[in-house]
């Protein structure tokens, strides 16, 4: 039997695949099962940025974290119970990212992709609602939104701690809200290039999570 990967391994790799699924053209549909039964516990779908979950976004964040659950793509070797459709809930694939990053900021420090020596420029402004009350994280954006930093200049500049500026920064770039700036750190650059009209991200149709289902239970949910 395999031994349990630890927990900042874990996060890492949980961090790492959902960074590329954020990315990738295709599949934009992934899962993530628990460990051991391989229990279907979410269903991921960064196309239309949303979460299909068993858990609350924390408790499933925790049990990426702890190693419980593990990511990866979309088969058909888990087959819930019939009936578990209706008991998953819908969660933002944005929040999800979010939390993760910071938890890989606190448990961790910087993510792998990102580098401590690189200057980041701000895509665009987060949506309010990942803020949340956040008040670091909005002194940061509002940093941000000026020019391009280094990790260690916005721990000066903002005057927040290290491993909150390395969870906000996590989190921005898990995201998509950061990019790595053209010029030389330390050189002044332009603001960041203003958001064009943000899409409303749409809920999915009531049928897809049906189809996701139906795919992953074969003839058992299609009756």
């Amino acid at each position: 039997m395999l031994a349990a990967a630890s927990p900042h391994h874990s996060l890492s790799r949980a961090a790492l695949a959902l960074h590329a699924l954020s990315r990738a053209r295709r599949p934009r549909v992934a899962v993530v099962r628990r460990r051991g039964d391989r229990r279907l516990l979410a269903v991921i779908d960064a196309a239309d940025r949303r979460v299909h979950t068993l858990r609350s976004v924390e408790q499933l964040v925790d049990d990426l974290a702890t190693g419980a659950g593990e990511l990866g793509v979309l088969d058909a070797s888990t087959r819930p119970a019939s009936g578990a459709a209706a008991q998953f809930s819908d969660e933002s694939f944005v929040g999800l990212c979010w939390q993760v990053g910071a938890r890989l900021g606190r448990d961790v420090g910087l993510a792998p992709w990102l580098n401590a020596s690189t200057s980041y420029r701000l895509l665009r402004r987060p949506d309010a609602a990942d803020l949340g009350h956040d008040a670091d994280a909005a002194r940061l954006v509002d940093l941000m939104a000026k020019r391009e930093f280094g990790v260690a200049a916005m721990v000066d500049l903002a005057q927040l701690p290290h491993r909150t500026v390395v969870q906000l920064v996590n989190s921005m770039s898990l995201c998509g809200l950061l990019d790595t700036a053209a010029a030389p750190q330390g050189r002044s650059a332009p603001a960041p290039r203003a958001a064009g009209p943000t899409t409303p991200q749409a809920l999915p149709q009531p049928s897809w999570f049906g189809r996701v289902l139906r795919r992953l239970l074969g003839r058992e949910l299609g009756r």
